[in-house]
């Protein structure tokens, strides 16, 4: 079992492992079902939350650091900011919790009414989408209330279709939906469609997406057993 794999962004050559954390199970520097990882781009840090209720960090070299313990409910998309972490928890009730980055201490918690899949953050904003009403809620990064809500406008979401995925740039959201034909979309700011990425015959299975620095959409094509890479434009630029 290799449930974190670290590789380079190579497009042109197949993935090859930097380091991995080989060990599945509960204690200390193993894992169990991870759902998400976010890199700290200062220290290069790697946060990885899973089903033990908990996030661990790992090093630029795969060392393990510590361990965040987000008590008895399942961690679910994280985010990570300067010097805050934010983690969506789905227990009773949603929420989400910021904490301080380096110590794991609780600074703020709320609780969101609206069942939630994913969060991400910008230096000034955590974004919260919503699962099933396919929404964008904006939040305040001190205390976490709502700036405001963006709803998603687009032909192309049919009434099964659930947002899972969701990363944001300066101008845009890019989306990932589940039972779509059209399983990448991005938005405007205020939630105009602008472009369909890709469509369900490119991806078996897309689980999650994130962009390089060049605004590339990487998504995990988990039924494929592979990753692509689409330029922003939604050419099929790679498949690793």
């Amino acid at each position: 079992e290799r449930p974190v794999v670290v590789v380079p962004v190579d497009y042109s050559q197949k993935m090859c492992p930097v380091w991995s954390c080989v060990r599945q199970g509960t204690g200390h520097n193993e894992l169990s079902a991870p759902f998400d990882l976010v890199t700290d781009r200062d220290s290069g840090e790697v946060f990885v939350c899973d089903k033990n209720s908990r996030i661990q960090v790992y090093d630029t070299n795969g060392n393990y650091q510590r361990s965040i313990e987000v008590g008895l409910v399942e961690v679910v998309s994280i985010a990570i900011t300067p010097h805050q972490l934010f983690v969506l928890c789905i227990g009773m009730f949603s929420s989400l919790v910021k904490l301080d980055k380096l110590s794991g201490n609780i600074v703020y918690n709320v609780t969101l009414k609206d069942p939630i899949r994913c969060i991400t953050a910008d230096a000034d904003t955590v974004y919260v989408g919503t699962r099933f009403t396919n929404q964008i809620f904006h939040l305040s990064l001190d205390d976490m209330s709502t700036i405001r809500i963006t709803s998603l406008n687009s032909p192309h979401i049919e009434e099964d279709t659930r947002l899972d995925d969701l990363k944001v740039t300066a101008s845009l959201f890019v989306v990932l939906f589940i039972y779509s034909n059209k399983p990448i979309q991005t938005f405007s700011r205020e939630g105009n469609l602008i472009r369909i990425i890709a469509s369900r015959g490119q991806l078996m299975g897309p689980y999650c997406l994130c962009l390089d620095r060049h605004f590339n959409i990487i998504v995990s094509d988990t039924f494929a057993h592979n990753v692509k890479v689409f330029s922003p434009g939604g050419y099929l630029i790679a498949t690793i």
